[in-house]
């Protein structure tokens, strides 16, 4: 940016920018005005290197017509006999037959190494990976609960540390569809709380019904995550200030809110970023907002008339080899439970039962 600002002040007639990396997000519309202001008066041409960089920066404000899509050039690659393909999978310690996939680019997040490296890994476990052109996304088939609720994390670490975040990942993300159904089954049912467990009781009589506090505060953190994502860079520091002392301290003392509700709902919404599954983190919301809305009406019956429905969401739910998408415990495989379940050594999850 300094150059074109030198360039426009020391007269230079045309001014071509290359852009090689993607526009971080778009922004809100002053944002993306202000980036295509910027771009129009300091730049003539700007050069991206890709399709994906000019989706990206069409997307961030700058205009098409300033856009020259020119891809990076490289050496014809020779094409290797069998013995140098040999040789060459032997030097990565790879025998006769066997295949080798390979990223050449720099380590920064954008370039997607962890979606390579999740890949692959389903692919030694099975599964089949489809990737598409101009798409940093890859299509993992079949794909089961257990196999969304996986990160490529897992296989950074050893075995032992692998198996503890994946089996936390799986109990904290139970923990966010059961925690506000179960506290407001017992808020409605005090007596079956125990004497020693009576702290998690309200201390004050709320002003609004608890049922109601939940259904606002689901609404409300889902309004701030699309705050946060449009919020330009410099204001989201001292907005996210501004709303966890409206939404926390201040919704409290006005009375709108309990300090228990928002204590619980405050786990939820970190707790939903332990796996990183979009799709999966919405499914949850969705089964966690129906059980409460059972429990409120139906009291104990509706909270298990909820859980129920959502084991049979899941479990009816097929996959493209038409296994139920919570396999292997329906139909129930130990080996391959095993398998999901503790991160074992990779030359060890290799000879487990086949899909």
């Amino acid at each position: 940016m300094t150059a074109r600002m030198a360039a426009k002040r020391a007269g230079v007639p045309k001014i071509f920018c290359t852009k090689h990396c993607m526009e971080g997000t778009p922004g809100a519309f002053p944002k993306r005005l202000v980036r295509r202001a910027v771009n129009r008066r300091f730049s003539d041409t700007i050069i991206a290197v890709s399709k994906a960089v000019r989706r990206s920066m069409i997307e961030g404000g700058t205009s098409p017509r300033q856009i020259v899509t020119v891809p990076n050039g490289i050496e014809d690659i020779p094409i290797l006999t069998a013995a140098e393909r040999t040789e060459t999978l032997a030097a990565f310690g790879g025998k006769p037959g066997e295949y080798a996939v390979g990223m050449a680019a720099r380590l920064e997040e954008v370039k997607g190494h962890g979606t390579l490296l999740r890949a692959a890994a389903q692919v030694l476990e099975g599964n089949i990976v489809i990737l598409v052109d101009n798409s940093p996304s890859a299509m993992i088939l079949p794909t089961t609960i257990f196999d969304v609720a996986e990160e490529a994390d897992d296989y950074y670490f050893p075995p032992i540390t692998g198996t503890y975040l994946r089996l936390t990942r799986f109990l904290i993300s139970l923990l966010t569809y059961l925690v506000t159904p179960t506290f407001l089954l017992l808020v409605n049912n005090d007596k079956w709380i125990p004497e020693s467990f009576s702290f998690i009781m309200l201390k004050e009589e709320p002003n609004l019904p608890l049922i109601w506090q939940f259904l606002v505060l689901e609404l409300a953190i889902d309004g701030l995550k699309l705050a946060a994502i449009n919020t330009p860079n410099m204001l989201s520091t001292p907005l996210s200030v501004m709303a966890a002392l409206v939404l926390g301290e201040f919704s409290v003392n006005s009375g709108w809110f309990s300090p228990e509700v928002m204590l619980y709902m405050a786990f939820v919404a970190i707790a939903n970023y332990t796996q990183a599954n979009y799709e999966l983190g919405y499914a949850l919301k969705f089964l966690r907002i129906i059980t409460l809305l059972l429990t409120q009406w139906f009291n104990l019956w509706g909270y298990i008339g909820g859980i129920l429905l959502s084991l049979l969401a899941i479990g009816c739910n097929r996959t493209v080899s038409h296994r139920s998408y919570l396999y292997p415990l329906i139909p129930f495989s130990w080996k391959t439970l095993k398998n999901k379940l503790f991160r074992t050594r990779l030359p060890g999850a290799l000879k487990k039962d086949s899909r």
